[in-house]
């Protein structure tokens, strides 16, 4: 279904109209002019404006759509896997560690049960954590040598279960974080 705008009165007729999405369904809930809509997505209920082209192409997107083993999603903001592609690599190989159960690797094996804090399944607060976390410059200056770790903190403050977060994470030399491991 293509939607086309004849005269002044048409957008009356778009409010509540259901659009298909590369994200899923979506509900036109406003209307600006002849080019600009705004609308709700089902599945999260992110809201945003988008142009009747996006519309009509079925290319408008959410980025609270989870798009990594179900649960991780890029969300709102300035960073990005192209800006900032050390960071999305580090936390896409984390989600899937932890999430990924189909065709799940040999050495992903020892991650279940092992989950991911409900705020950095969005790629933004990821990044905006990670900077604070202990290890964070020296993993900047050499990222082949530090790797994320949850192990030493979860330990420290005897948790049950391991779980990557803010408050579980710093970055260990690669031999430090293998050595925590194996205890």
């Amino acid at each position: 279904m293509s939607l086309y705008f004849n005269g002044p009165y048409a957008s009356h007729h778009l409010i509540g109209t259901e659009i298909d999405t590369q994200h899923g369904k979506a509900t036109i809930t406003e209307f600006y002019d002849k080019r600009e809509v705004w609308i709700k997505f089902h599945n999260t209920g992110y809201e945003t404006t988008t142009t009747i082209y996006r519309v009509n192409a079925g290319t408008a997107s959410d980025p609270t759509h989870p798009t990594v083993c179900g649960v991780g999603f890029m969300g709102e903001g300035e960073y990005n896997s192209a800006t900032h592609e050390r960071e999305y690599h580090m936390w896409n190989n984390m989600i899937r560690r932890c999430y990924q159960v189909a065709n799940r690797p040999k050495e992903f094996k020892s991650y279940e049960g092992v989950t991911v804090a409900t705020d950095w399944h969005n790629f933004q607060n990821f990044c905006e954590d990670i900077q604070w976390l202990i290890g964070y410059d020296d993993w900047l200056e050499n990222e082949e040598r530090y790797e994320i770790d949850k192990d030493l903190m979860c330990a420290a403050l005897k948790l049950p279960k391991k779980v990557y977060s803010k408050e579980t994470c710093c970055f260990l030399t690669a031999s430090e974080n293998s050595s925590i491991a194996r205890k």
